[in-house]
């Protein structure tokens, strides 16, 4: 074989080995565009579950203060938790006498006249209750800014005083099981301090071990709402009975008999009309202050041709 021979049969090598190389270049960049976009789409569906989780969370704590703050007879009472994943709140099944069975269980949505809410994972939400802000049946347990809740969260977030938590449980940990046997324990969907049924609650970031999500109530969340309805009651009492002059304190205002959703009624009972729970300052004939004890700021009712009006912001 001559040179040239030679020459003209080591080519073919040489471009099958330019090849090579080459589909190895394409390889290795296909696969790093796969974990790239496989990485990117892993973060934009997780994005997207925590959007709806805290879209779910947001509603739950809202349809829940609306609850409180327009609750026809103790203002400022929530349902208690769900204790058998009905999503409704009845007396035979939630309650023991009048406490609630448990105070952390499902949110009760269709009580609260909420959809079916789900967290970006397709888990329902939980909610926790402190045992003093539980509606209970009776209108003779006073609730009012004097009331204040009894859950606390450590953790990444820690806080006091406050009144419920909403809850996402995200998707199973460990050995949690989620089956039909399973499906109102505790343990099996929440993890760490929420799993234990005190009213000690944590926050933490998400892991291997734990990634619930909280969203709390707090007692200015409630009664920012609560002593809004209140002061607009009164004022509106005050039209009614006083149309001429405001009189010089709250005692007018008594219970009806045999009517316990009558405002009269329960602004009594739950002991707004107390001087102690809210001061109430005559200005003049037609203007009225309100400062509610616990809150800061006031609310003014003035009166005119047509009824009272209420300005202001409190707790």
């Amino acid at each position: 074989m001559n040179g040239a021979t030679r020459q003209q049969s080591a080519l073919p090598t040489t471009q099958r080995g330019a090849v090579v190389l080459l589909l190895l270049l394409i390889i290795a960049v296909s696969t790093a565009a796969y974990f790239l976009m496989k990485n990117l789409n892993s973060n934009a569906v997780n994005i997207e579950r925590d959007k709806i989780t805290a879209a779910a969370l947001a509603q739950a704590k809202a349809a829940l203060i609306g609850y409180a703050a327009s609750d026809s007879n103790r203002p400022g009472e929530l349902p208690c938790p769900d204790f058998n994943n009905d999503g409704e709140i009845i007396p035979a099944d939630d309650y023991s006498g009048i406490k609630c069975k448990m105070l952390i269980g499902r949110l009760p949505w269709k009580t609260l006249r909420l959809p079916d809410l789900r967290d970006g994972y397709g888990e329902r939400l939980w909610y926790a209750l402190s045992d003093n802000f539980h509606a209970t049946g009776s209108t003779t347990t006073p609730l009012n800014t004097t009331t204040i809740g009894l859950l606390s969260i450590t953790g990444t977030s820690p806080a006091n005083a406050i009144i419920a938590i909403v809850l996402s449980t995200g998707p199973v940990l460990g050995n949690q099981s989620r089956d039909s046997a399973n499906i109102n324990s505790v343990a099996n969907y929440l993890e760490g301090d929420n799993a234990n049924l005190d009213p000690i609650y944590e926050t933490r970031s998400a892991s291997g071990t734990f990634n619930d999500r909280l969203l709390v109530i707090t007692y200015n969340d409630l009664f920012s709402l609560v002593t809004r309805r209140v002061a607009g009651e009164i004022g509106k009492r005050l039209a009614s009975d006083y149309p001429n002059a405001f009189p010089s304190n709250l005692s007018f205002i008594q219970p009806v008999q045999g009517n316990n959703s009558d405002p009269r009624s329960w602004l009594s009972h739950q002991e707004w009309t107390d001087p102690a729970i809210t001061t109430y300052t005559r200005i003049s004939s037609t203007q009225a202050t309100l400062v509610f004890t616990n809150c800061t700021g006031s609310y003014t009712i003035d009166f005119n041709s047509s009824k009272p009006t209420v300005s202001g912001h409190s707790c």
